[in-house]
């Protein structure tokens, strides 16, 4: 009878913790698209200082004409021509105070003086918490360049 009522009662936390775990993950979910959203904003509007705001000291980027420091980033974005994009398929995951967010674009781009096509291409943004902010510490763009 005993073991009846612990079962009973696990069960019952474990319903009850259910809703919390689904809270807390859509928490997260909601935090690491808009955190991804900031960051392209700030990329269309070519705002480098609202950019340097929100990057991590130690930011690093890989393309596939290779990877980029924080102040490489800023000059490359600097000279980005964003046309309209569209953000989606989001998944964000979460180990303390790291956030790693992957996502897909759909955007006309220059990079480098090449004009990329639209269709959607896979991205990654790792953030890390400072403080009581996050910050941007690492991009990935696997958006192919025309060779």
């Amino acid at each position: 009878m005993k073991s009846k009522t612990l079962i009973s009662a696990l069960w019952l936390i474990l319903l009850l913790a259910i809703p919390m775990i689904a809270e807390e993950t859509s928490d997260i979910q909601a935090l690491g698209t808009s955190l991804v959203e900031k960051v392209w904003a700030e990329m269309k509007a070519n705002n480098a200082e609202g950019l340097r705001e929100i990057m991590a000291e130690g930011f690093q980027s890989l393309h596939q004409d290779g990877s980029r420091n924080l102040e490489d980033q800023l000059v490359l974005i600097a000279a980005l021509s964003l046309g309209e994009y569209k953000l989606t398929d989001f998944k964000v995951t979460t180990l303390d105070n790291t956030m790693i967010v992957t996502y897909f674009v759909s955007v006309e781009e220059t990079i480098d003086g090449e004009r990329l096509d639209s269709e959607p291409a896979p991205r990654m943004s790792v953030f890390v918490k400072s403080g009581d902010d996050w910050k941007w510490l690492a991009h990935v763009n696997m958006k192919p360049m025309k060779k």
